[in-house]
């Protein structure tokens, strides 16, 4: 899993920008000729434009005209998910981000994008080792965005890690009981509680349709119940997935 963190006042080689068209490039350190040879990309709509800085590299994304407000942040999550690639492609490991669109969603949009991109799923790969992301950090220059909305974009690809793991396993490997111990594993380490019904209880709860369609399978069923009860709840009636 990426870390994100923010950036400590000094910058790692490899850099990324979120720019707009009219932001003030002057913030950027750049060479009248890297200026020039950025504003012509743009100019032919160029949405990833590349200057190699020895030892390092800068990624200038650049937005696109969109209609809604919901259009520009999928854009900037399929941005994420090609910048993620790019780091792939360019084995780094590191790199920091500073964005100049004046929306601070773009970047948990882009972020967002760059974290779910840089899933894998190498658990049966002989060679994983050689296939694996060398992505491992992203830092932002950003002080809009805080360490919990960091730690909440976080959060939330790791669960998506989670459900496309269990989805990506093969149906020999990933049965009724390797589920269930799945979710008692998640429960044990997120901090909300698993109960496991076996047949039995299933039959007593006199749920017809689940013992129903287990006829169909050489595995026993199994009925889980995922429960997560905060101190301090803010909605008065619990929810139900």
């Amino acid at each position: 899993m990426v870390s994100l963190k923010h950036t400590s006042g000094d910058y790692f080689p490899d850099r990324v920008f979120l720019i707009k068209e009219g932001s003030d490039l002057e913030q950027i350190t750049l060479s009248p000729e890297e200026q020039n040879y950025l504003l012509s990309r743009m100019a032919e709509d160029q949405r990833l434009v590349e200057i190699n800085r020895f030892p390092g590299k800068m990624l200038f994304v650049t937005v696109a005209k969109t209609k809604s407000e919901s259009q520009r942040l999928e854009y900037w999550r399929r941005k994420g998910n090609e910048v993620s690639q790019w780091a792939k492609n360019e084995k780094i490991a590191s790199f920091d981000i500073t964005t100049f669109t004046g929306h601070a969603d773009d970047l948990m949009a882009f972020l967002e994008g760059a974290l779910l991109g840089n899933y894998q799923f190498l658990v049966y790969q002989s060679n994983a080792a050689k296939l694996k992301s060398p992505l491992k950090e992203i830092r932002i220059d950003d002080a809009s965005v805080s360490n919990g909305q960091l730690d909440e974009i976080s959060r939330l690809a790791e669960s998506v890690y989670q459900a496309r793991d269990l989805v990506n396993e093969p149906v020999l490997r990933m049965n009724v009981a390797e589920l269930m111990s799945r979710f008692k594993q998640m429960g044990d380490e997120s901090g909300f509680t698993t109960e496991v019904f076996g047949k039995e209880a299933i039959e007593q709860m006199n749920m017809g349709g689940l013992l129903a369609v287990n006829k169909g399978s050489v595995d026993p069923p199994a009925f889980s119940v995922m429960e997560w009860k905060p101190e301090q709840p803010l909605n008065e009636r619990p929810i139900v997935l």
